[in-house]
């Protein structure tokens, strides 16, 4: 069916639509939006982190859980459990844990710890060999606070006195601890 166009001075002559033809538009590159508009309140990254060599890209989002190893420096625990939760977010990692010592046996010493779910970063410093220190505390029995370490390039460390002395271990102790690290990865 011809359409007709109305111009200033009247009725043009028909125009016939009978075979439109529509370019389908192609985009290449990067989309600036200047506002993101979540109406569904989830940004989703894929299971496999896509990694992305600019460092102002967020390329990683995780969510987890972790289970601690705990063990002494001298002597050996009989009884321990544990549980953690971590989020990381591109690079950084934010632990947390609890860790329930039901029976000492001849544990003395400091503790030390493991089973982070990334390997930490290499120490900023020349000489040293942590890449986290972080509060400690013993919850149940005396509420102490102690300071814990992260092991430079590793997914573990030690828990010991303020001074770096030894831990008082008694039965039933509960350690609870969080922070944040940089990954490798």
């Amino acid at each position: 069916m011809p359409i007709s166009t109305i111009g200033q001075n009247g009725l043009n002559a028909p125009l016939s639509l009978t075979s439109p033809t529509i370019a389908t538009p192609t985009f290449t590159g990067q989309a600036t939006i200047p506002t993101i508009n979540l109406t569904g309140g989830q940004i989703t990254f894929p299971a496999t982190q896509s990694a992305s060599s600019d460092a102002n890209t967020l390329d990683d989002y995780e969510e987890g859980t972790w289970t601690p190893t705990f063990s002494s420096t001298s002597g050996s625990i009989t009884t321990y459990s544990g549980s953690g939760t971590y989020i990381k977010v591109g690079r950084m990692v934010y632990l947390w844990a609890a860790i329930l010592v039901s029976n000492k046996g001849t544990a003395s010493g400091n503790g030390t710890w493991g089973g982070a779910p990334f390997t930490s970063i290499p120490a900023f410093v020349t000489n040293g060999n942590r890449t986290a220190i972080f509060v400690v505390r013993e919850d149940f029995n005396t509420g102490t606070l102690y300071q814990g370490l992260m092991n430079s390039s590793n997914t573990n460390g030690l828990f010991a006195t303020m001074v770096n002395g030894n831990l008082t271990w008694t039965n039933g102790d509960i350690w609870e601890f969080s922070f944040g690290y940089e990954t490798t990865a």
